[in-house]
């Protein structure tokens, strides 16, 4: 019932972040939560709705105890509304319709979705966590993150014996049909 005062609710990791989280605060509409103690560096779970798209809340990754939640009347303005900022680093989808959700995932990008859950998507070693554009490259878990870590490098390697005149312009020396032919043997 007070999560700043239960010893098993985690904290913000320093003063800077704890300040940037709380300074969101101020552009926004508090619907739950919205309380906040320095001195343990800890903010309750809040849920916030911002006065207007382009509050700060909207324009940067959050990474803290704070949704905002953003009201539409159209799934073609959730669109836009998605499409008019920067891509996320995840997209959470609440609803019951399967085709309103198929559209905001035919139609948007984003590093991860998860619909009618938060914060899960990024949870399982099957699904690859990470972001897209500016919320980040690459993605992580299990063998997402061996791929995004790993380089795999192509090397190609000619002798000196073989280099052939066709290789080099002008190409109207030999008939393209010609080329072809050997092309296809060679691929």
């Amino acid at each position: 019932s007070n999560p700043i005062q239960n010893n098993e609710y985690g904290k913000i990791i320093n003063q800077r972040h704890f300040n940037r989280l709380t300074s969101y605060l101020s552009d926004v509409n508090v619907i739950y939560g919205g309380t906040y103690d320095l001195d343990s560096c800890k903010i309750a779970p809040t849920i916030v709705e911002p006065k207007n798209i382009d509050s700060a809340i909207m324009n940067e990754e959050i990474f803290g105890p704070i949704m905002p939640i953003i009201t539409f009347k159209t799934v073609e303005e959730v669109i836009a509304k998605v499409k008019s900022k920067s891509k996320p680093l995840a997209l959470y989808i609440f609803s019951n319709k399967e085709a309103f959700t198929n559209q905001i995932l035919q139609h948007t990008s984003s590093g991860g979705v998860c619909i009618n859950d938060v914060i899960m998507h990024m949870t399982g070693a099957s699904l690859p966590f990470g972001g897209v554009g500016d919320s980040g490259i690459g993605a992580y878990h299990g063998k997402f993150s061996f791929d995004t870590f790993s380089h795999k490098k192509a090397v190609l390697h000619r002798q000196f014996w073989l280099d052939a005149p066709l290789r080099y312009p002008p190409f109207n020396k030999i008939p393209l049909s010609l080329l072809k032919k050997l092309l296809k043997h060679v691929l």
